[in-house]
């Protein structure tokens, strides 16, 4: 970068369990220390301290891995015309929302539940209702509420200590909890078929605990829940909803609202963070999520996998197939390397893809 004046990246890849997320840790370590003035200081320790952070509300347990990341994040770490750190800019992309609202058996949800219920002072849970992993739907589905070697309430004293390091005041933060509260408490609401199979409410007192957490009118979140609207003709009527589309309907509010909320959190730790009247180049670190493979695999899932394979293309199109044309027009004397294409792997999610596109566009 200082040599060329180039902005660089490293991207690290591998499959789910690899060490990519520690990789990533130890990568933005040694280049905040050799790119600090005396060794690491304010900016690079709150660039460090996002970690804690990021991994708390986007990385989970899966069955191959204890941390999984399941998203994908893309650091940019930025330096002055001297070379020195001055900043970062976080840019996340797809977060397994799905995982909120469902995990498979021996799997978790995304650790700061878990830390939230383990770590909270008792004055806090008392406020916000809460109890233990078991007590809430969105943690006690999968079975598995620890980590084999993981306390939930320190990692949780080190997300806080990280929210205070990267800006974040105590209301702040506070905000932040009573939001985790309240989506737990959203898991818990519960319904009953009613008159002509229409949802209802097994108790209210859950849902006005979650909207009294996020001061919202429960007359309007029911509504919301409990009915939908469709078009008839040249206007739109309300009717009820069954339990199934109530259900679906309230597992889709909570996972907007953490999808919300984490995006949020990228947006306030970079408004302390990042400094680009000052940047002069930047070293980029990708940390992709992992392929992985489960008995019920989900959208998200898939575009993981997807993204891996793209990445794995990309790796065998510059380092084989163009090296070994390159030797081959300058007849250097070698031996040929096979690797296993998996370029028919891509042509097969790509033409449904475009297939899809054409559809619906005739549709």
């Amino acid at each position: 970068m200082m040599g060329h004046k180039l902005s660089q990246s490293i991207i690290i890849s591998g499959e789910s369990g690899a060490g990519k997320t520690e990789t990533t840790k130890i990568c933005m370590a040694y280049l905040a220390d050799v790119g600090g003035t005396m060794g690491v200081g304010h900016i690079e320790e709150q660039i460090l301290q996002s970690n804690p952070i990021l991994e708390a509300f986007g990385n989970a347990k899966t069955l191959r891995n204890d941390n999984s990341s399941r998203f994908g994040k893309f650091m940019q770490l930025q330096f002055d015309v001297s070379g020195q750190v001055i900043g970062a800019v976080i840019e996340n992309y797809l977060l397994e929302k799905s995982r909120l609202v469902f995990q498979a058996k021996d799997e978790r949800n995304y650790h700061i539940f878990y830390q939230l219920l383990s770590g909270a002072t008792e004055q806090e849970k008392q406020a916000m209702k809460l109890g233990t992993a078991d007590d809430f739907h969105y943690t006690n589905q999968s079975y598995c509420t620890e980590v084999k070697g993981v306390s939930d309430a320190k990692e949780f004293e080190r997300v806080r200590v990280a929210m205070k390091i990267v800006g974040l005041s105590n209301a702040e933060q506070d905000v932040v909890y009573r939001i985790l509260a309240a989506l737990l408490h959203i898991g818990n609401i519960m319904f009953k078929a009613g008159n002509e199979d229409s949802a209802s409410l097994r108790s209210e007192a859950v849902l006005q605990t979650a909207c009294d957490l996020l001061k919202l009118s429960m007359a309007k979140v029911t509504e919301g829940i409990l009915c939908k609207r469709i078009k008839a003709g040249l206007e739109f009527v309300t009717v009820p909803r069954k339990v199934e589309e109530a259900t679906y309907a309230r597992d889709a509010l909570a996972k907007a609202i953490y999808g919300r909320l984490f995006d949020l959190l990228v947006v306030r730790i970079n408004k302390t963070l990042r400094h680009d009247e000052k940047q002069t180049s930047f070293i980029g670190v990708l940390d992709i999520f992992g392929f992985e493979s489960f008995a019920k695999n989900s959208f998200e899932q898939m575009c993981i996998n997807y993204a891996n394979e793209k990445l794995q293309q990309f790796f065998n199109q510059h380092i084989f197939k163009m090296e070994q044309a390159e030797y081959d027009r300058e007849k250097i004397d070698w031996s040929n390397i096979d690797f296993e294409d998996n370029q028919v792997c891509l042509d097969l999610i790509e033409k449904v893809r475009h297939s899809t596109i054409i559809w619906l566009r005739r549709n």
